[in-house]
This record gives structure tokens, C-alpha cells and sequence, in this order.
């Protein structure tokens, strides 16, 4: 039992005579530390047990002069986390007969040898030298070491895979995360070449979010339609979607756009590359003219009196709807310049309280989109007008919510 419990580090003196005894001491005492500070508090037999069959059959722990290189630390920390799923092990680490190869290659083949009761993608196991994976991570890596179909496994944000990146899942480079394994996976199951789908994979992030994952969906589409692409217009346009779809405006252009971003509803689908080059270039230029520019804005100062009604709050499945009033100068401009309307010159109405402006919001995960604007008559407790972008009517389903709000705070609002 003691040979469990404490560790046997075996080093490469022998076979390096030129290393001076002392440093190698020292640095199999630094090691042991190492070990003794990632053991667990409960499963400790366990951690011992992986701990001795690496030390015996591979050099994955074996110091070396470029000790500060994190590598032993990260082994440690994954077979202190190993010891948790114990009950997915399906073979004794004691009977592991290594390698000696790779340190890539021998950890594979340790988490092969441990886990994979089935065939399965050796990238996976880099999921164990993760500080902080995604729960989904290795609830993938027992799925398919268990023998199910990748297509049978609910990815987040992504539902079941196709049939083509499910086969190009499998096949995916052993040096990928398992996100980068989906970008690989969904690049070659649309046709896109090698290039492409590691230029894609390093660059798009895993979303989530349903409604943020169709957008990468058709950007992927797109480049695929439109390849070969040099690799830096590739990079150029995936930040350059980032910054337009995902980024507040307030940080892409300037503090007085406020948090939806420039194009909150751009989906690639039909797009040339012809024209996403165009619109790259002359995106600045098709802001709308009633943007109000910098020099135009005051500070918040002096707001006015609300009209007293309470603002509306509604859940909708990923949706929250929000209306909220504008009670500021700059609120009316920026409500003005975004939604492309001349609300942005109501502010004297709003002071002298003959007018109460309303903003209706949809907010989805990180982002938040306009929907329309209101303006009632506080006095009269009646809604004037409701106008959406470029003073177009609002769609059946945002009148529903605010008749809803109208209702609820006595304001007539006519059909």
C-alpha cells in the first residue's frame, strides 16, 4: 500500500550521465511537490494509480532542464480529475504498456487505454489537460467511448450533426480542440478544402446561442461558396462580422450609437464575395444620415420628468422584451439615428410633457435589438403613433406586446 501512496518519480539519470546528481534531485523533489499538490482529497488511491503507470511507462513525468514548462502540472491536475469519473474507466491504468513516443502521441494513448471502450478521435483527449473544459466536452468524450454516434450527441447551440460533419468530425486533426474539431467538421461537410477549415476552425469561436450560431453558419457557407480565399481575408472577414454582428455599435463606432450592434440580422446567405468586399469597404458610408455625430452630443444633463407609466418586461421563450422610456436628449438622438426616424427632434415635446417617447427592445443573449418606438400622449393617455425602422409599421406580434404594456398602464392605443 505505500507504493500507492507516495510517489516514485523515475528520472533519466542513467541514462544521462552528464546531468549532475544534485540538480536531478532537485528537480525529481520539485516534481514530487508537483504531484503531492494536485492530489485529491478523496480518490487518492485512484490518482496514485495513473500517477505511477505514466511514471513507469512513459516520459510524460519524467523532469527535465525545462522544468517551468507547465506540462507536468497540467498531467497532474488531469489525473486528479480522472479520479472523478472513475466509474467510465474500462481498463486498469496498471495495465497501460506506454509508449515512447510523443508526449502528444503517449497521452493519447494513455487516455485510449483508460477511457475508450470504442474507437474514438484522439483530440478528444486534450479535453483532460483543460484547466476549465465545457461540461458538454467530456459528456462528448464518454458518449462516443461508449460506442454512440456523434450524430446522435446534442451539441449546444448546434442540435445533432449531419451525416457529412459527422463523418468529418471523426477525421478531424489530432492537434484540434473539440470546438475547433466542430468548425473543422462543418467547413469539409460543406466542401471546403483543408486551408479553409483550419483558417475557419482557429478563428470562429463555439456559440451557445442558437441565433449566434446560424450567423457563423452562414458565414461558413459563405467561404465555402466563395473559396479559394487568402487566409488573411478569411481572418479579415470573420473579425470584420464579429465587429458588425456581436460588437455594441458604441465600441465599433463611437459612444453615441449606443449597445445594438451595426447589423444585428446580417446572415451571409446568397452573398458574393464581391459584395462582402464592398460592403468591408463602404460600411462607414451607409450609416444612416441621422446619425448624430460626437460634437452633436451633450452630456445626460437635465433629464425630464417621466410621464409616471412603468415600463414592460416580458419573457419569450430566448427572448426578453423590454420597453423602456427616453427621457434624455441624447437618448431621443440615438433612438432617432438608429431606427432611421425623427424622434431624435422631440426632446422640446418631451420637456414641456406634451409627448412621452417608448422604446420596445428585444434582447437575445449578449445582444439587444431595437424594435420600435412610441410615442403617447400623457395627458390624453393615448398612443400617438408606433413606427419601427425607417417609420415602417411594426409587425403583429410587437403590437400584441405593446397593446399588453397599454392595457396595463390605461393608455388608449387604437387599432
Amino acid at each position: 500500500m505505500s507504493a500507492l501512496i507516495s510517489p516514485v518519480v523515475e528520472t533519466a539519470n542513467a541514462t544521462n550521465p552528464s546531468v549532475p546528481h544534485s540538480r536531478t534531485n532537485g528537480r525529481r523533489r520539485e516534481t514530487d511537490q508537483v504531484l503531492r499538490r494536485f492530489e485529491p482529497a478523496r480518490n487518492w488511491t485512484s490518482y496514485w494509480r495513473l500517477i505511477h503507470a505514466l511514471q513507469r511507462h512513459s516520459t510524460l513525468l519524467q523532469p527535465s532542464a525545462q522544468y517551468n514548462d507547465s506540462s507536468i502540472n497540467r498531467i497532474a491536475q488531469a489525473c486528479s480529475h480522472l479520479t472523478r469519473y472513475r466509474r467510465h474507466w474500462h481498463r486498469h491504468p496498471e495495465c497501460w504498456e506506454g509508449c515512447r513516443s510523443s508526449h502528444h502521441h503517449q497521452w493519447s494513448g494513455f487516455i485510449d487505454h483508460l477511457l475508450h471502450h470504442y474507437p474514438a478521435p484522439a483530440f478528444l483527449a486534450s479535453i483532460w489537460l483543460q484547466s476549465q473544459p465545457e461540461r458538454w466536452h467530456r459528456e462528448l468524450h464518454f458518449h462516443l467511448a461508449s460506442g454512440f454516434s456523434v450524430r446522435r450527441f446534442q451539441f449546444p447551440g448546434l442540435g445533432c450533426m449531419g451525416k457529412a460533419a459527422a463523418r468529418c468530425f471523426m477525421l478531424a486533426p489530432e492537434d484540434a480542440t473539440v470546438a475547433q474539431a466542430v468548425r473543422w467538421a462543418q467547413v469539409v461537410g460543406e466542401g471546403g478544402d483543408a486551408n479553409l477549415a483550419r483558417n475557419v476552425m482557429t478563428r470562429i469561436p463555439i456559440s451557445t446561442h442558437p441565433d449566434e450560431e446560424s450567423v457563423w453558419q452562414s458565414v461558413i457557407q459563405f467561404l465555402v461558396r466563395n473559396q479559394p480565399i487568402r487566409s488573411e481575408e478569411v481572418h479579415a472577414i470573420v473579425n470584420f462580422i464579429v465587429e458588425q454582428r456581436f460588437t455594441p455599435a458604441r465600441i465599433t463606432v463611437g459612444p453615441w450609437m449606443g449597445d445594438l450592434p451595426i447589423a444585428p440580422t446580417i446572415n451571409l446567405g446568397g452573398w458574393s464575395l464581391r459584395r462582402m468586399r464592398r460592403w468591408m469597404t463602404n460600411w462607414r458610408t451607409d450609416l444612416p444620415n441621422e446619425m448624430p455625430q460626437p460634437e452633436n452630443l451633450r452630456p445626460n444633463r437635465n433629464p425630464w420628468q417621466g410621464a409616471g407609466y412603468q415600463p414592460f418586461k416580458k419573457s419569450d421563450g430566448d427572448a426578453i422584451w423590454q420597453l423602456v422610456e427616453l427621457c434624455t436628449a441624447n437618448e431621443l438622438r440615438i433612438e432617432g439615428g438608429i431606427m432611421k426616424h425623427c424622434v431624435g427632434g422631440y426632446a422640446g415635446y418631451c420637456r414641456r410633457g406634451i409627448s412621452s417617447i417608448w422604446s420596445l427592445r428585444c434582447h437575445r443573449g449578449s445582444t439587444m435589438q431595437r424594435v420600435a418606438t412610441i410615442e403617447v400622449h400623457p395627458k390624453e393617455h393615448r398612443v400617438v403613433q408606433v413606427k419601427s425602422t425607417s417609420n415602417q409599421s411594426p409587425p403583429h406580434h410587437v403590437m400584441e406586446l405593446i397593446r399588453e404594456w397599454a392595457k396595463r398602464e390605461g393608455i388608449v392605443l387604437l387599432k
